[in-house]
């Protein structure tokens, strides 16, 4: 799973990872040390609540004032991928 977070994260503009397993409720993150333990457990408890009301293979395009995300909702696992600064499309959607 660890490598699998490493790629994405590796992909230029991309500052920040985090992957809920739905069936357990846990997490897996690759993020930026300002995210504090309380920060990441209030993304998943939201994450995880989103994820049940969208079908699989949804995705949305999340826009803020210092930077974006992509929430990728899967069957079993949501993803969530904090982006900051120019990412290149191709590149994000082979990883």
């Amino acid at each position: 799973m660890n490598k699998v977070l490493e790629d994405l994260k590796a992909v230029p503009g991309v500052s920040g990872v985090l992957l809920l397993n739905k069936a357990e409720e846990t997490t897996y993150q690759l993020l930026p040390a300002t995210f504090s333990i309380e920060t990441i457990k209030s993304i998943a408890i939201r994450l995880l609540q989103v994820s049940y009301y969208l079908k699989p293979d949804t995705r949305f395009n999340l826009a803020f004032a210092s930077g974006a995300a992509v929430l990728q909702n899967l069957e079993k696992a949501a993803l969530l991928v904090f982006i900051k600064g120019p990412v290149d499309a191709l590149i994000f959607e082979l990883v």
